[in-house]
């Protein structure tokens, strides 16, 4: 008979076995975990998360932050998706949201551990055996070379990052030497190692990144994907929702586990993943140029696939092709709004005139909005001009063939018909005009 340490047992191991698998593209299955947990739990970002940062100028971050500003540009993904499927019901949007945020988070991650200088300081030296730092690595270079140090993939991202450093190092201990390498890796080591963790397509332990969890005061729990032992765990703030993740060893990729509060949302994302399997194969599975399946691309359902297609394949880079498509979906949407906008408004007859003071906005507006592009640029003018005279009812409204003349004010009569409540607001109407009140 099972006891209720099995049952639970049991019930963490199903609940592992069905985490969900989230996106592996760029190595950044670890941030597509925090996104999604984030998103599911409805929790807010961090309000730093979309500031641009001048050290990373040209990232693949900084350029998704063109297009994403704040949180609320992540809808662009409910309007496209509205917008070519008219009617459809709504949808959270998790698999787009998640691999933008993805790179997002990965240097928003390094960029609290640059600031973290304790965590710099363990680093650079420890007496943990559990734990790597900078000065075991050059030990271990020396006593048993560089290739067998870096046995230990955890090892791998100090090296990367400081790979000049290492290729230059003295096979034998110098004198004071430990002083320079702190100094080393205070001035130029640890931000080089920030960085190079920074950056799409590094992989990345979990031990990197929970300083930032810990400091964030962030709940979770690391869990075996093998036997659903824990891993990592850390308390945290216990009024926060719990951030449960599991981890396959071997191949050192992350799934995320779902709850009753977050099942709805993860099971909708893992859907959508699903749907991102098959759109993948099937371009895969096509013929023709890389220009011919991004084209066959835009029309499936999977609004990313490009970004989660090998190098090569749809695209030579596939972080490069998150960050066009993305802008292109974005440009997508703005025209098709002014599209729609345009078809409320009065087509213009060649001969249509404005008035002197409407040609005057027109002029000051347009000069000031020049397009490089000929036909762009009268395309604008029109566009600004078919609203000056859609507005005639507002601010620019012309004379009315009704209006009072100053000099006829004295013996004005009332029309056929009209009150005298409107016979007053007329004369008032040319009172106020020649008072320049109107």
């Amino acid at each position: 008979m099972m006891n209720a340490d099995d049952l639970q047992s049991g019930l963490l191991n199903q609940r592992v076995e069905d985490a969900v698998d989230v996106p592996g593209v760029f190595d950044n299955c670890f941030f597509h975990s925090v996104a999604a947990h984030l998103l599911a739990n409805k929790l807010p970002l961090p309000t730093d998360l979309f500031t641009p940062n001048s050290k990373n100028a040209g990232s693949p971050a900084e350029q998704l932050k063109e297009t994403f500003t704040s949180t609320a540009d992540l809808e662009m993904f409910n309007s496209y998706q509205k917008q070519r499927f008219p009617g459809a019901e709504d949808s959270e949007m998790l698999a787009e949201k998640v691999l933008v945020l993805g790179v997002l988070y990965r240097e928003w991650f390094a960029a609290q551990l640059l600031k973290d200088h304790a965590h710099r300081d363990e680093l650079f030296d420890n007496n943990d055996v559990t734990k790597v730092s900078f000065l075991k690595l050059i030990n271990a270079c020396r006593e048993v070379g560089l290739e067998t140090a870096l046995h230990d993939d955890r090892m791998a991202p100090i090296y990367e990052a400081n790979r000049d450093f290492f290729d230059n190092l003295h096979h034998n201990p110098q004198l004071d030497e430990k002083q320079a390498f702190r100094t080393y890796w205070e001035e130029q080591g640890y931000n080089n190692y920030c960085q190079h963790l920074a950056s799409p397509n590094v992989k990345v332990t979990f031990a990197e990144f929970d300083p930032v969890l810990k400091a964030q005061n962030v709940p979770y729990t690391l869990y075996s994907k093998q036997d659903g032992s824990i891993t990592a765990q850390n308390a945290g703030d216990i009024n926060q929702p719990h951030f449960e993740l599991a981890i396959a060893e071997k191949a050192g990729h992350y799934t995320l586990l779902k709850n009753a509060q977050t099942q709805d949302a993860l099971n909708e994302f893992a859907a959508s993943l699903d749907q991102y399997k098959a759109d993948r194969e099937a371009l895969l599975s096509m013929s023709g140029t890389q220009a011919e399946k991004r084209e066959a691309s835009r029309n499936m359902t999977s609004p990313l696939v490009v970004a989660i297609c090998p190098n090569g394949e749809v695209a030579n880079n596939q972080i490069q092709a998150l960050v066009a498509r993305v802008a292109e979906i974005k440009a997508q949407i703005s025209e098709e709004r002014l599209d729609n906008g345009n078809q409320t408004l009065p087509s213009l007859a060649q001969d249509e005139q404005l008035t002197s003071k409407e040609q005057h906005v027109l002029d000051a507006t347009t000069t000031h909005n020049q397009h490089s592009d000929a036909k762009k640029a009268q395309a604008y003018k029109e566009e600004v001009k078919r609203l000056l005279i859609a507005g005639r009812k507002g601010f620019f409204a012309k004379d009315s063939t009704d209006n009072i003349s100053p000099d006829e004010i004295e013996g004005a009569e009332a029309l056929e018909g009209e009150t005298d409540e409107d016979f007053a607001k007329r004369l008032q109407d040319t009172e106020f005009k020649g008072a320049g009140l109107k």
